[in-house]
C-alpha cells in the first residue's frame, strides 16, 4: 500500500474518531447543564414558596444553613 493511502486513511480515522469523542462531550454536556438547570429552577422554587406562604426570606435560609453547618462542626470538634 502507498505511504499517500496509508496517510489518508490514518487522518480519515483520527477525524472520524476526533467527531465522536466530541459528540460524547458535547451530550455530557448538554446533560450536566440540563440537570444544573433543574435543580436551579427547584431551588428558585423552594425559595420563592418558603417567602410567599411562610414569609421567611433567602437571607433567613442562608442563616439558617451556615448556623447548622456551624454546630457540624462544633459537634464534630467535640467543642
Amino acid at each position: 500500500m502507498p505511504v499517500e493511502v496509508t496517510i489518508i486513511i490514518t487522518t480519515s480515522l483520527i477525524v472520524i474518531i476526533t467527531l465522536l469523542v466530541c459528540w460524547v462531550v458535547l451530550i455530557l454536556l448538554i446533560r450536566v447543564v440540563k440537570a444544573s438547570i433543574t435543580a436551579a429552577i427547584g431551588i428558585a422554587a423552594i425559595v420563592l414558596v418558603l417567602q410567599l406562604v411562610f414569609g421567611i426570606s433567602p437571607f433567613d435560609v442562608w442563616q439558617y444553613i451556615t448556623q447548622g453547618f456551624q454546630t457540624l462542626l462544633r459537634v464534630v470538634s467535640g467543642r
